[in-house]
This record gives C-alpha cells, structure tokens and sequence, in this order.
C-alpha cells in the first residue's frame, strides 16, 4: 500500500489532515475514519484550498484519478455525519449538558470544556454562551442537534469533558476547514 503525502501533509498530525482511498477502478474516496484498505492512500491537509487542488488533479503518482461530480458534497456531508454522531456518542456516554437551563446550573459549580451553539439559536442564548468564554462551535442547526440528541427544542450543549470537548472541537475543525478560508 502507497501512501502519498500532498501539499506538505506529511508533517501533520492526524486530526489536522484528510484521508483519501483508491479503489482498485482508481476512483477516489473519502476515508473519514482513516482505516479503509486501499493501494493507494493519499492525505492532504484539512483546508479548503488543499481539497479544492486535489479535486483539480488529474493522476497522482502516475496513476489516474476518477473523481464523481458531487464528491466535494459527499465529503462535506460525510464530515458533518462525523461530528453530529460523536456528539450523539457523547449524549449517551453522559459528557454532554443539554439546553439554557441545564447548562447554567451546571456552570455554576462546574466549567465547561467546550459549547456546540445551533447556528439558528435565539439572541439570547447566544449572547450568555459568548459571554462564558469558552471554546464553541458553530455550524450545525438546532434541527440537526436534535436529531442526533434524540431531543426537541436544542440551541446549546455544553461538553463537560476534555477529551471528549478535544474530539468534538478537531471534528468540528475538519468540517469548517473544508467551509471556509
């Protein structure tokens, strides 16, 4: 199995890049896991510029590379699966406070690691969690918080642990990479 460092990925760490596979057809696929078989690995750095150069290649080592039209969406989609399960993973293990009310008594005895805010989360809200100075992450709406809490009625979720609030934020750093720049 080749692996092929682009764009100055080698020196990277793991959570700070991406992972692609080819398949044996030479088509190219995401391996948000890191952990699929291929004969050829190809990692890039977790930026937008860096995904956009190797949407543009054409063969990598010498070989051809087959790259589906919606393969930019499909990774972006894939990411955002990532991050909502852990968070959902996260529910279940207990690490997680949910909703305005939870969180601030838990805050007044405890701090918190790190906050997921819904994009759509009212003024109020969002002006208390800013207010805390700490960690938050951005990007997901309160529709997608509650489906993958099982929940209604979901702006703000609180990670009370820092492996966990670790996790979660380089999860969440992928995702917006490919977003912005």
């Amino acid at each position: 199995m080749a692996q092929v460092f682009l764009f100055e990925s080698e020196n990277l760490k793991k959570e700070e890049r991406l992972r692609f596979v080819l398949d044996d057809a030479n088509t190219l696929f995401f391996d948000e896991a890191e952990k699929a078989p291929a004969k050829v690995s190809l990692y890039i750095p977790a930026q937008k510029s860096a995904f956009q150069q190797l949407l543009q290649m054409k063969q990598v080592d010498g070989v051809l590379l087959h790259i589906t039209s919606d393969f930019e969406k499909f990774v972006h989609t894939q990411l955002k699966k990532s991050f909502l399960q852990a968070i959902s993973l996260a529910k279940k293990a207990n690490l997680l406070v949910v909703g305005l009310g939870q969180i601030q008594e838990y805050n007044a005895q405890n701090n918190f690691k790190a906050f997921i805010l819904a994009d759509d989360a009212g003024k109020d809200v969002s002006k208390r969690v800013h207010s805390w100075q700490t960690v938050l992450c951005h990007g997901v709406t309160s529709f997608e918080l509650e489906n993958a809490l099982g929940l209604h009625n979901v702006s703000i979720v609180g990670v009370k642990d820092k492996k966990e609030a670790s996790y979660l934020l380089n999860a969440h750093k992928k995702l917006k990479a490919l977003e912005n720049e």
